[in-house]
């Protein structure tokens, strides 16, 4: 298939219009904002880790939430 879309592109010819336009909103509203989610607050806790490894047990989870915020900011730019 020569068409730009991706995943929208292959659902559109395969399914139709109204099941490509669902799952093209989905996608943006839902599934990548939790992945990007998921994965920078994996990645805060994998970095806290060894600074709060000295008897104080995890980070806090404010602390692992800033941090996945701020690894947010710098992938948005």
């Amino acid at each position: 298939m020569k068409k730009s879309g991706a995943d929208y592109a292959y659902l559109h010819e395969a399914y139709g219009s109204v099941l490509s336009y669902t799952f093209a909103w989905v996608n943006s509203i839902l599934i990548r904002p939790a992945s990007m989610a998921t994965i920078t607050l994996t990645c805060a806790q994998y970095i806290m880790t060894p600074i709060f490894e000295d008897g104080c047990g995890d980070a806090p989870s404010l602390v692992r939430k800033l941090t996945a915020i701020i690894f947010l900011r710098k992938l948005d730019m």
